[in-house]
């Protein structure tokens, strides 16, 4: 057995020991057997067999080969190159290391022992509880408790696999950063997609993403910035939300969103707009507030049902039917859209109001509007005067995107003023009957039938009163009628407070660049 100490500083010992071998007109080295070790500072290298060059300070080692740090961390491999001026340690073939839970492997790593850290450049793989990771290059910094992935990077567990261009690892506490083309696939099937990466704690199960999109079966979410608790399935939005029910063609926009996958609820607020394809036309609807809700079970038969909510401030757009209300639902159970206090709607030159109004659609097209206590109808002649229709509850009837026909039900009334053919104002019709029915010929009224019991006078024109020209309860109220423009510059405002905070953020960027 020898042992020694030189002027390199490097304690060495073995079963035995020849000096001055040669090989292919190298320097002589000491030839090391049997129970190898070298001693380099803080690092300690165990073999089966040595070479030593004592003149340039270089071990190659190996055979049962493993290394160890002062910290306890654990490198095997087949063989060893190490410089003891550089203090960097080439490990080659079947190379692990251990510290503590934290399992690599790789076939090639060059060790930095001052610095502790270690490179590959040919796979590797990282394994630390749950968590997998693996890439063509990257190093671990054992100082910092920090591994970085470049190249091809994956990371597993059972909750979810991630690709993406790079990664940053915190070992100590489990934060992953991505960088770049990102995308994630969880355990429930959802994917996650970012060009600008993101971060994600595999132990809190906390996650934030920058312009991001969340893809479900029956959802879509996207955002400047999505947090996310995996554990959870929880989601909130920051800065043009994008939430997408691809079920019922329903994509609504705003500033903050909520989605929680489990309970199958979503919220949009801040500016939200809501969009709907109907009958090859868009709706738009604005409120404070929409939420989804998927699969809600209906309290009656069990079945499920889509639900979709706005409140506060309700406003619709569509071609030939525009709305105001205070809050409204729509039901995919009976394909029904719900609106609730007065709500006003406008279909072409027909004004429309009662307590509550219900639209049913069928194969997405307005099939009927139901209009529930207090209904009324009013629309306004050339001569500006108000045609008027009202009654306790009424059903208007479409066909080809237009009303057919309406149905005035329970105490009606109805005030008409009578044009001749030159369309001149020949006077005015007051009739009260239960039933009556309106029939509509291209959005103009054709025909008006009093079918249960009217009773009613005639006023000739030069008999008309002022004070007898409106029904009880009449108020001409076109001035509220929406109009596209204010759809539309919800877009415009959420793209610009988006692009405001972009270049907020570039300009304290560019600030610190500068200091």
């Amino acid at each position: 057995m020898a042992k020694n100490k030189d002027k390199v500083k490097i304690n060495y010992s073995a079963d035995k020991l020849e000096g001055g071998e040669k090989e292919n007109g190298e320097e002589p080295y000491k030839k090391l057997s049997g129970h190898v070790i070298f001693i380099h500072e803080d690092f300690t290298i165990y073999a089966d067999s040595a070479q030593y060059y004592d003149q340039k300070g270089i071990v190659k080692a190996a055979g049962n080969l493993q290394m160890i740090d002062k910290e306890g961390g654990v490198m095997v491999a087949e063989r060893v190159v190490y410089d003891v001026n550089t203090k960097i340690a080439q490990l080659r073939n079947s190379v692990s290391y251990e510290q503590d839970t934290l399992k690599f492997y790789t076939d090639e790593l060059d060790y930095v022992v001052k610095d502790k850290k270690g490179y590959f450049r040919n796979g590797g793989t990282l394994i630390q509880d749950n968590d997998q990771i693996s890439s063509q290059t990257g190093y671990y910094d054992e100082k910092n408790k920090l591994a970085v992935f470049s190249h091809q990077v994956e990371l597993s567990n059972k909750e979810y696999h991630v690709a993406c261009d790079m990664l940053r690892y915190h070992t100590n506490t489990k934060l992953a950063e991505f960088k770049g083309n990102t995308h994630i696939v969880t355990k429930e099937g959802e994917t996650i997609t970012t060009k600008e990466g993101g971060q994600y704690n595999t132990d809190t199960k906390d996650a934030l993403f920058k312009k991001a999109r969340v893809e479900s079966e029956k959802y879509s979410l996207y955002s400047n910035l999505i947090k996310a608790n995996q554990e959870k399935n929880q989601y909130t939005a920051t800065g043009q939300v994008e939430l997408v029910s691809k079920e019922h063609y329903v994509t609504i926009t705003g500033e903050h969103g909520y989605y929680d996958y489990d309970k199958g609820v979503g919220e949009v607020l801040g500016n939200p707009l809501l969009q709907r394809i109907i009958e090859e036309d868009t709706l738009y609807m604005i409120a404070d507030t929409f939420k989804a809700i998927q699969d809600k079970v209906h309290d009656k038969d069990d079945e499920k049902d889509h639900v979709i909510l706005g409140y506060n401030n309700v406003k619709i757009y569509k071609s030939n039917l525009q709305a105001k209300a205070d809050s409204m639902s729509y039901h995919s159970i009976d394909s029904t859209v719900y609106f609730y206090n007065k709500p006003i709607f406008w279909n072409y030159d027909s004004q429309i109001t009662a307590e509550s109004i219900r639209i049913a659609l069928n194969n997405e097209a307005i099939e009927k509007m139901y209009m529930d206590t207090d209904a009324f109808i009013a629309s306004v002649d050339k001569f500006d005067n108000y045609n008027q229709v009202k009654g306790r509850e009424m059903v208007a009837q479409f066909q080809d995107n237009k009303i057919s026909y309406i149905d005035i039900l329970g105490n009606g009334e109805s005030l008409y003023f009578a044009l001749n053919d030159s369309s001149e104002l020949v006077g005015m019709n007051y009739i009260r009957c239960s039933h009556i029915r309106i029939d509509m010929d291209n959005e103009n009224l054709s025909k008006i039938s009093f079918l249960v019991k009217p009773t009613g006078i005639f006023y000739p024109a030069h008999k008309i009163m002022e004070d007898e020209k409106q029904l009880f309860g009449f108020k001409w109220r076109v001035n509220e009628k929406p109009i596209l423009e204010e759809f539309l510059l919800r877009k415009q405002v959420a793209a610009q407070k988006a692009g405001n905070k972009s270049a907020q953020k570039n300009h304290i960027n560019s600030k610190k660049e500068l200091n």
